[in-house]
């Protein structure tokens, strides 16, 4: 409902989140060229996913999108076509202390 959907904006960042994000890079010592900002995909599940929802990621990469979903209590499934990347997500996603 509406109510809910305003309510997760709110709590991820603010109620009105705009047309552009302004989102810094992070390095990544990993082997993935293109790893996403852990903030960009915060935003994302903060807003869309409830707590101990499930997020899907079908092109997970180096599992940024994981790795922010199991530190916010949301369960995750992700899959890649490269096992590199695949198993470079599983790794990151452990590591969660």
């Amino acid at each position: 409902t509406k109510r809910r959907i305003l309510a997760r904006l709110a709590t991820s960042g603010g109620a009105n989140a705009r047309d552009v994000w302004t989102i810094s890079s992070q390095p990544f010592k990993g082997s993935h060229f293109a790893v996403m900002p852990e903030e960009l995909a915060r935003r994302c599940v903060l807003t869309s996913c409830p707590p101990g929802g499930l997020v899907l990621d079908p092109f997970c990469g180096a599992g940024t999108t994981g790795l922010v979903a199991a530190k916010h209590g949301r369960r995750f499934v992700g899959c890649d076509l490269n096992r590199d990347f695949a198993a470079l997500a599983v790794r990151r996603i452990a590591d969660i202390p």
